[in-house]
């Protein structure tokens, strides 16, 4: 590094501004600092190291899942599609008579649709 740089140049700077146990502080800081990043640091390691032990079986899992709900849905849609074809069928086969007879009504209905008195 140069010795004009700003890394160089600050401390020399301060220097004079500083006590000797001011600056044994900032260093102790920054050591316990780097502490704690270097344990989160293989926190992280152990978990990736994990999640790339566990993720290929759960892959496997979730492809028999996935195939399961799709072989589902094609069974759903053969059994939509039947039941709309018996359907179709049965509307062709029990058509009403086209005779002009009026619907027989409930006397029930009679009495709800009467104002009262």
């Amino acid at each position: 590094m140069d010795e004009n740089s700003p890394a160089r140049l600050f401390p020399k700077i301060l220097k004079p501004f500083l006590q000797p146990r001011d600056i044994e502080r900032v260093v102790d800081m920054q050591m316990e600092a780097k502490q704690r990043v270097a344990t989160a640091l293989q926190t992280i390691r152990h978990f990736n190291d994990f999640a790339e032990r566990l993720f290929p079986v759960l892959q496997e899992d979730y492809e028999a899942q996935i195939n399961m709900i799709r072989e589902m849905k094609r069974d759903l849609d053969d059994v939509f599609l039947r039941i709309m074809t018996i359907k179709e069928i049965l509307a062709q086969e029990m058509k009403p008579p086209t005779t002009t007879q009026q619907p027989a009504t409930d006397s029930r209905l009679k009495q709800t649709t009467q104002p009262a008195p």
